[in-house]
């Protein structure tokens, strides 16, 4: 079985929600058009965090000018990321909705997981 992690963002910000990410690399967060989860405020960095998989899913801040947190406190190390937690990005916030796992032979994710409601 080949397990691969999913991930789910909401934007507290302006309620958007991220369909699921896959965390085969990694995933970027920031302004640049490039980066997985593309954020147009000029409060985050081209590239603010990212976000990866090294047996569990981990956050990591890569801005040196704008402020990165996670659950209110500065994020100055790699930290593991789990469903519930809040990611601010400058001055946008995003709630990590969902963290989920499955394999290549595995139902699509939309049949084995349910939207939050925040």
């Amino acid at each position: 079985m080949n397990e691969a992690p999913f991930i789910r963002l909401r934007n507290l910000n302006d309620g958007t929600l991220t369909e699921e990410i896959p965390l085969h690399n990694e995933l970027l967060v920031g302004r640049d058009p490039n980066c997985g989860v593309h954020i147009l405020e000029k409060s985050v960095s081209r590239f603010q965090c990212r976000i990866y998989f090294d047996g569990e899913v981990k956050v990591e801040n890569l801005s040196n000018t704008n402020i990165t947190r996670l659950n209110e406190k500065m994020l100055t190390e790699p930290s593991k990321l789990a469903a519930g937690n809040k990611l601010e990005c400058g001055r946008v916030t995003l709630l990590v909705v969902e963290i989920a796992f499955t394999d290549d032979n595995s139902e699509d994710l939309h049949n084995l997981t349910v939207y939050a409601n925040v």
